[in-house]
């Protein structure tokens, strides 16, 4: 895949609320956007690794997700491919539930929330309620959940989600996450865009 160095970056995040980091690379393909990325963490008391592919149009709308999991020594994957009528399939299999979401959102990574953040291009004081694509960790079950995203400032919004979760995300001038209270802060980035 051609790396369009204009339009790269790559992010290093700690978790706050368990032993864990995330690295990220998030840059601009020929058909969009890509991420790929690794998320280390502690699960049922077992050395855990989540490795990620996500690919989005050239409007940061969710294509395809590539998820690979390890905890201990038992493997799963999940992939999920999203259609041009916003209709989800995993193995083949459509998942009706999932119709008209527009985004993933992983639940252990702070990188997935940039996918919102930018596709809705909000102004300051604009809210926006989208339906995403859950995918709980580690069980590795999808769901949809409606999140709204409100921009406060130039980088700071307001997230919360249906089940009543709120916080505030501070983000970067390309998007990617710099600070999710009480869950994951970044600690390098290193790119252009």
């Amino acid at each position: 895949m051609n790396l369009q160095r204009d339009s790269f970056r790559s992010v290093l995040w700690q978790a706050l609320d368990r032993p864990g980091t995330e690295y990220s690379t998030v840059w601009k393909t020929p058909k969009g956007w890509a991420l790929d990325g690794t998320v280390c963490r502690v699960e049922k008391k077992q050395p855990a690794l989540l490795s990620y592919r996500i690919l989005c149009d050239k409007k940061w709308k969710t294509n395809k997700v590539e998820l690979k999991q390890t905890i201990g020594c038992v493997e799963d994957r999940l992939t999920l491919r999203v259609d041009n009528r916003d209709r989800w399939w995993a193995d083949g299999d459509e998942l009706p539930t999932l119709r008209g979401c527009t985004d993933v959102d992983l639940l252990s990574s702070p990188v997935t929330n940039s996918l919102a953040i930018k596709r809705l291009n909000l102004r300051r004081g604009e809210p926006r309620w989208v339906r995403a694509s859950w995918v709980k960790l580690p069980e590795m079950s999808v769901q949809p959940l409606d999140q709204e995203y409100t921009r406060l400032s130039a980088n700071i919004y307001r997230y919360r989600s249906a089940s009543g979760f709120r916080t505030r995300i501070k983000v970067d001038d390309f998007g990617p996450v710099v600070n999710y209270p009480r869950f994951w802060r970044r600690s390098a980035t290193k790119g252009s865009g």
